[in-house]
Order: structure tokens, then sequence, then C-alpha cells
């Protein structure tokens, strides 16, 4: 009997290990947990974006777990007063620190966003760039737990 027992201590630090093992998904980047979500990334903020010309509509980003441990992110925004929904490329979470890539449509025309952003607190705040439709813009945005 003596020898299956280090045999099952083997087998059980594999299993162990085996569980902290996080496989990346298809369109988000594997996150263990962070300081970011130890301090409650999870939920849902709202704010503002200001653009170039002062351009400004309002932001609102779903931060929730997804397969894996992964985050997912729901992001939408508003142009002119009409809202725009998005569609998630990617989301990487360092820490604090957030970055998102979405594509939407506006009247037919493809186009991409890019958010970069660190959590302070309840708010996150950062800069975006986008491409397509009107050609390239930049700004930065702001949001804070709803």
């Amino acid at each position: 009997m003596k020898p299956l027992v280090p045999l099952c201590v083997v087998a059980l630090a594999l299993g162990a290990a085996r569980t902290t093992v996080v496989p990346a998904a298809d369109t988000n980047s594997p996150a263990p947990p962070s300081a970011a979500a130890e301090r409650g990334l999870e939920g849902r903020f709202e704010g503002r974006w200001k653009g170039p010309d002062d351009t400004t509509g309002d932001l609102r980003l779903v931060f929730k777990r997804g397969r894996a441990a992964s985050w997912e992110v729901e992001a939408s925004f508003t142009f002119e007063g009409r809202e725009y929904p998005t569609r998630t490329k990617a989301v990487r979470i360092d820490g604090a620190r957030i970055e998102v890539e979405f594509e939407w449509s506006a009247e037919g025309n493809p186009a991409a966003s890019r958010i970069v952003g660190e959590l302070q607190q309840d708010t996150l705040k950062g800069t975006y760039e986008t491409s397509g439709g009107a050609g390239e813009t930049r700004g930065t945005w702001s949001v804070s737990r709803a």
C-alpha cells in the first residue's frame, strides 16, 4: 500500500496544478484573479467620452466573467443622441489596467474602436482610438460604477 501514497500525492498535485491553468478563449485573454477583479471590476459602468472638436456622448461598459475565468465586456455608446451597440473583439486585463477592442457600424459603415484605461476606486478612465467610418479619431473617456 505504501507505494500508492506517493503516486496519489503526485496525482493530487497534478490535479491541483491543472485547476490553476486558464485556457485562452477565442476573443478574450485569460484573466486569472487580479487586482482589478479584487477591487470590483465586474459590473456596470456609465459615463462619457469626449472626442475632437468637443464632440461628446455617453459610454456604457459592462464587465463580467466569461468562460474559463476570461473577461467579457459589453460596450455601447451614443453619438448625436443615437445609441450604437458594439461587438467585442478582444479584452485584456492587467491588474487595474484594461484594454478593450470592439467593432460597430454607423449607417452601414464598419468601424472599430480601442479603449485603454485604468481602474481607480470605482472609476475607469482613459483614451480611445477609432478607425473606419469618418476616418481616425482619438479622445478620452471616463465611466463610474452605475
